[in-house]
């Protein structure tokens, strides 16, 4: 049975707590990969492939980096969706576990496919303290729930380094 995931017009067969129907945790699609069909995807996740939801989840599979939906709406250009209709389209690619969130910084939050996380871990991000710019690591196995008191439960982990840059230590 599907679920409505509290956007309207996002129906998926994941409940929107992050747990699935059994209990478990949901598991990232394994259909995310760059180059996939946005169509098929879409449909996988049990979405409807809207011509807004496409051009949306085509911006973020061809981008090198996390985007914020505003990076997103400003790159559709002319023939992408208004802003608002861009924001909800984000929320709803996440609820479908297509997209998920990258980092914050400040107020804007930034997104990315879930093609590079695992079941429990998201890859590495590196955010230089100096110029800001954000890189994003292969997937390396962080000691999970580390310094975590006794009565917690560790379910997943997403790791953010800070410090400088190569091209700001040259600078330093």
């Amino acid at each position: 049975m599907a679920s409505h995931c509290k956007i309207r017009g996002c129906f998926n067969f994941r409940s929107a707590t992050g747990r699935n129907r059994d209990g478990g945790l949901k598991q990232p699609l394994t259909g995310v990969r760059r180059g996939a069909d946005c169509a098929g995807l879409l449909h996988s996740a049990g979405l409807r492939a809207t011509a807004q939801r496409h051009r949306t989840l085509k911006v973020f599979m061809e981008a090198d980096e996390p985007l914020s939906p505003e990076q997103a709406w400003k790159s559709m250009g002319a023939s992408g969706a208004d802003r608002a209709t861009v924001y909800r389209t984000v929320r709803c690619l996440c609820s479908a576990d297509i997209l998920h969130h990258a980092y914050t910084v400040g107020r804007m939050s930034y997104y990315e496919l879930a093609d590079r996380c695992g079941d429990t871990a998201c890859h590495p991000h590196f955010m230089c303290r100096s110029c800001g710019n954000v890189t994003c690591f292969d997937y390396s196995e962080a000691p999970r729930g580390y310094g975590v008191p006794a009565g917690y439960v560790v379910e997943r982990q997403r790791l953010t380094l800070y410090g400088l840059c190569p091209g700001c230590m040259g600078g330093a």
